[in-house]
């Protein structure tokens, strides 16, 4: 009640259960109730440990946590009507988590002697799903290392005639954290290396991974491009899923009789809270970046070799700027005319795609070796053409000139802020030394 601020209370329910996800079928969306709703349908309550202070414990939840409510709450929608709600079920979420979950549960509270392995059983059930998710949108273990800043591949090859480098993990480098950013992303860190240790003898994560479905290079190719779109979306939905299984485990720990089965749902719930934010933000970018073609749009920055040493002025940008418009616009053109994902996540998916987009080009420029004055004016030129492609009104534009159905204008997001992040990369050449180096 507290996360929601305003709780919702479902009509079809007569006791006490809170509906944090209720979205009407007319809209096609799944009504599904809360966690507490299931699991009272199967409960069987003890009177040997009815109450939290029975264990000398409190009701204050650990999804109070500021990062978690920073990333949670812009995925809560209000209706018309003042209602409040939360769209981010998928079917596995739906019929196995919150299912397997009361289950054992319950199976634990029945009988006290075997109550420390089904709490074990529970968290290998979200490391399953949680873990998953990461692997099917990060596409394999070794983008997963360079995601959670474990440092970036190895080359894979190297063209003896030039200084490009390219790399395995190239779609992953761009949304690698800074050495910085390192300390922020130890909760993730740990949470996966732990996840991957416990599910080692029971599943092979590396069977979900995709390293060879590269999108297509060329925005022509309309229906290549649509099962790309539908793919991100999937993807995407799958990750913010993830944000209801950290509160979903959260409860669970509320729900234990045991004291020990207590304690280890509990230090699992922290764990998890403590990582969903950034994990949540590193799959959804991974999954944007490879729907955009990252790899491919670096590899054409890169060939433009000499040009950008060159000491005359070019009138147009690159053609790939133009091509990484017309692909995120169409990305947006399939995503809000599906309607199936709800606006707040909507909203996020176009910010996550404007992020990875101008850090593509930040990350095509990085691996420029050499860069004359009016290369970096060509830089500059194709900077202002993203941002300006990647405006709402112009995506809107675009995509009407080509569609007849009704266009959702996108979010301005952080085009502004990633323009100006991108702009002080090229200019800083520029700077003394003293500041370059305060940059840096």
């Amino acid at each position: 009640e507290i996360l929601v601020t305003n709780s919702i209370r479902s009509e079809q329910i007569e006791n006490d259960g809170m509906t944090i996800l209720s979205r009407s079928y007319e809209k096609g969306y799944q009504c599904c109730d809360f966690f507490k709703t299931s699991f009272d349908k199967l409960a069987f309550r003890s009177n040997k440990c009815e109450s939290s202070e029975h264990l000398g414990r409190t009701n204050s939840y650990e999804v109070l946590s500021k990062e978690f409510l920073r990333t949670f709450l812009p995925f809560i929608e209000r209706k018309a009507c003042g209602q409040q709600i939360i769209s981010l079920v998928t079917q596995s979420w739906t019929n196995g988590l919150v299912k397997w979950t009361s289950r054992l549960l319950n199976l634990g509270n029945m009988i006290p002697t075997v109550s420390s392995e089904a709490a074990a059983a529970v968290t290998t059930l979200f490391d399953l799903y949680i873990l998953t998710v990461f692997r099917i949108c990060s596409r394999s273990k070794v983008n997963e290392d360079v995601l959670i800043g474990l440092g970036r591949g190895s080359p894979q090859s190297r063209n003896l005639n030039t200084t490009l480098n390219m790399s395995i993990t190239m779609e992953a480098d761009v949304c690698a954290p800074l050495p910085g950013e390192f300390d922020l992303y130890e909760p993730l860190r740990s949470f996966v290396s732990n996840g991957r240790e416990n599910l080692d003898s029971i599943v092979n994560l590396d069977k979900f991974q995709s390293i060879n479905d590269v999108c297509p290079a060329s925005t022509k190719s309309k229906n290549d491009l649509t099962i790309f779109a539908n793919k991100l979306e999937r993807e995407c939905a799958a990750a913010y899923s993830c944000l209801l299984a950290a509160v979903l485990i959260d409860v669970a720990s509320n729900n234990a009789n045991d004291e020990a089965a207590i304690d280890a749902l509990r230090n699992y719930s922290i764990a998890t809270i403590r990582m969903i934010p950034i994990f949540v933000q590193q799959a959804s970018r991974s999954s944007c970046v490879h729907s955009i073609s990252g790899k491919e749009l670096i590899f054409q920055i890169m060939c433009v070799g000499r040009a950008w040493e060159d000491h005359h002025l070019v009138e147009h940008s690159n053609v790939y700027v133009d091509e990484m418009v017309e692909r995120c616009s169409f990305l947006w053109c399939n995503l809000s005319t599906s309607f199936r994902m709800p606006p707040p996540a909507l909203r996020f998916t176009w910010e996550q795609l404007v992020w990875v987009a101008f850090m593509t080009l930040l990350e095509g420029f990085s691996k420029v070796p050499h860069c004359s004055t009016e290369g970096r004016s060509l830089m500059s030129m194709d900077l202002a053409t993203l941002s300006h492609g990647l405006h709402p009104e112009s995506v809107k534009t675009a995509l009407l000139e080509r569609h007849q159905s009704i266009i959702t204008t996108p979010s301005d997001s952080c085009r502004e802020d990633m323009m100006r992040y991108v702009d002080t990369f090229i200019k800083v050449f520029y700077f003394p030394d003293e500041d370059v180096m305060t940059w840096i």
